[in-house]
């Protein structure tokens, strides 16, 4: 049973995210049940206003692609 519990907490354990911000000014974090959306390769084609680029990287071929989108997400809402 103790196996079990520490299997997510490695995944989590074993992502880098790194923020480079665009904006000085500083934005209220969002809810932690706030969607974020994920763009990698186009730009939306709704109105945006890009405040930053936050980027995840995988420690180890162990790490789920899924943790690393939800360690990003959770820094994008962190920087609002």
């Amino acid at each position: 049973m103790r196996g079990v519990a520490l299997v997510p907490l490695l995944g989590l354990g074993c992502v880098t995210t790194s923020v480079a911000r665009l904006s000085s000014t500083k934005f209220e974090a969002r809810p932690a049940q706030t969607s974020i959306s994920v763009y990698s390769s186009e730009q939306p084609t709704c109105a945006f206003t890009e405040i930053a680029i936050v980027k995840a990287r995988r420690e180890t071929w162990m790490v789920s692609h899924d943790a690393a989108l939800d360690a990003l997400r959770s820094k994008a809402r962190h920087r609002g």
